[in-house]
């Protein structure tokens, strides 16, 4: 892994004995880099997460007002979907915008879903200085000279408080995003870019939106409930969509305490602070304990489902990803564990790639016995079905051969065959176990279906 703080200072130490235009690019990547690794929502003295939730109201306000909207996103910038908005095709989307996109609406998808840097007066005058100082303030923006040195958040507010005054100079400063920004319905999201890289045991990004993730969105009834529990939460994007429209109270649960920062804040974002508390614990330990009695009327799960057989899947590393060898460890100790949570009459909603969808129904009433609650309606979606053949090209991407033949070679060594997208709604109303299973060629990318076949069906 590069050690982007030493090679940044090395960088800032080369350009001032010799500028060159390749040291430059280098330092620029060094520090959007570091900047993205730092950690977020540090409240300083002067702000409260009132303050953020204050700014996030007329952020939200703003980016409406430009059509940043997931509705109007894809059709704006010339996508088939918002998901295709990632930092990692930044180069080849810019020129799409160039064509597509108005120039307010340009500007935005660049410096929030692309990662690219614009000019410190004009993001000022496209969001407020208001805006600006407090996500400056969070390190959720950052601030970067004309030399692409990195400012202090207090020096960079400094800077703005100056040029709204009228007594500072033009220097050439610029800001970026340290996270990418995903509208959700009237929610705004905020995780880490997709190819922010891990580092085991020191940094662990926070999931990026992707199509699970929409899926279990659209999926889930939205009767009212008074508690939530968001399970394996990441970004909070499912417990937070819960708060919107049908929860009173939403708990949020994660082992990696980056993603419990980013739920905190994207809580605060949204208005929606007050509703929540947050546990850290894995869903392999006894989490329970900070539970004490309380039960939930909803239990939602989008747990890491990556296969990763003997661990030789580096593109499964991150704790995100890595579902254990047959990618469904997380997701079995997941039901398992929130049935005990589970109020009576309450439903878990889960999503999750699964291997040999074929018998995955009989696994999961395994999994339910095991858990020694024998009870309950369940009703399983399966949608697109890749051969493991084929799924390495996801799991293993941009590495080598030899990783490929071992990772191919460990998927069959446990019998995996196919690996298919799936849903997963248990009921507990005290009936006798019963499972029933609709298969389809498209499930995830069906927003249509979910929202009004799936989750209608659901509710009844």
């Amino acid at each position: 892994m590069l050690n982007f703080e030493d090679a940044y200072g090395k960088l800032s130490l080369c350009l001032r004995l010799k500028p060159s235009d390749v040291a430059t690019r280098l330092k620029l990547d060094c520090a959007l880099a570091l900047a993205c690794r730092r950690e977020l929502c540090c409240l300083s003295e002067g702000i409260s997460w009132d303050d953020l939730a204050d700014a996030g109201k007329l952020l939200k306000e703003r980016l409406e007002h430009y059509g940043y909207t997931a509705a109007n996103l894809p059709q704006a910038a010339g996508v088939p979907s918002v998901l295709h908005l990632v930092s990692n095709r930044a180069d080849a989307l810019e020129a799409t915008l160039k064509e597509k996109a108005d120039m307010p609406l340009k500007e935005l998808i660049r410096l929030f879903l692309l990662r690219r840097v614009l000019p410190l007066e004009q993001s000022i005058e496209l969001l407020g200085a208001v805006v600006i100082s407090t996500l400056l303030r969070l390190r959720a923006l950052c601030c970067l000279e004309s030399d692409f040195h990195l400012v202090n958040p207090e020096d960079a507010v400094k800077v703005i408080e100056e040029l709204e005054g009228k007594t500072g100079e033009k220097r050439g400063f610029k800001i970026f995003s340290a996270v990418a920004w995903w509208p959700v319905e009237d929610l705004l999201i905020a995780t880490d870019y997709g190819d922010t890289q891990h580092a085991a045991g020191e940094f662990e990004p926070v999931m990026y939106l992707s199509l699970d993730s929409y899926a279990l969105i659209s999926a889930c009834p939205r009767d009212a409930v008074e508690n939530v529990l968001d399970m394996c939460c990441g970004s909070g994007v499912q417990g937070l969509v819960a708060l919107r429209h049908y929860a009173r109270q939403a708990t949020f649960l994660d082992v990696n305490p980056r993603a419990l920062a980013f739920s905190r804040f994207n809580a605060a974002l949204n208005g929606l602070h007050e509703r929540c508390s947050f546990v850290e614990g894995s869903v392999h330990e006894d989490f329970l304990r900070h539970m004490g009695a309380k039960k939930f009327e909803v239990i939602l799960a989008n747990p890491p489902f990556v296969p990763n057989p003997d661990g030789t899947a580096s593109a499964a590393g991150p704790l995100y990803s890595g579902g254990g060898h047959d990618g469904e460890e997380v997701h079995k100790i997941s039901l398992q564990k929130g049935l005990t949570l589970l109020a009576a009459g309450g439903r878990f909603c889960s999503v999750a790639e699964v291997p040999n969808p074929e018998s995955f129904p009989e696994r999961v009433k395994e999994w339910v016995y095991q858990a020694g609650q024998p009870t309950g309606s369940i009703q399983i979606f399966t949608g697109k079905t890749i051969a493991a053949e084929e799924y390495w090209k996801a799991a293993t991407q941009e590495r080598s051969a030899l990783e490929w033949n071992r990772y191919l070679s460990g998927l069959r060594r446990l019998g995996v065959s196919r690996v298919a997208e799936a849903l997963v709604f248990l009921l507990q109303d005290g009936s006798p176990l019963s499972v029933d299973v609709i298969t389809r060629s498209a499930l995830w990318q069906d927003s249509e279906y979910l929202q009004t076949h799936v989750a209608h069906c659901m509710a009844s």
